[in-house]
């Protein structure tokens, strides 16, 4: 992601996570605030006064739909999904999972 985001800076953020994770390759705050040189403190609080989400609840909501995605329409194991989605433990995407969907 470069820093010519031509706009909002919320917006390009959100637009490029949204491109990215079906890729697996999203970011973390810290990459994010390096490569466009804010403070990870700047950027979150940009995002949410423009979405009114925090940018790590974005990305984790966006990872949880992703592996919804990769569990029910590619049948994927939950190991492979956790995995792929960035997660070390398997029970850390469950986890999350199960408090975003409410469901395992």
């Amino acid at each position: 992601m470069s820093n010519d985001f031509g706009g909002s800076l919320p917006v390009a953020i959100r637009n490029y996570i949204d491109q990215e994770v079906s890729r697996a390759t999203l970011p973390t705050i810290q990459q994010l605030s390096d490569t466009l040189g804010f403070h990870p403190d700047t950027l979150n609080r940009r995002f949410k006064k423009e979405f009114g989400v925090s940018l790590k609840g974005y990305i984790v909501r966006k990872k949880m739909e992703e592996g919804y995605r990769l569990l029910s329409q590619e049948g994927r194991s939950v190991r492979y999904v956790s995995k792929w989605l960035g997660y070390n433990n398997p029970s850390s995407f469950s986890t999350q999972f199960l408090r975003i969907f409410g469901c395992s």
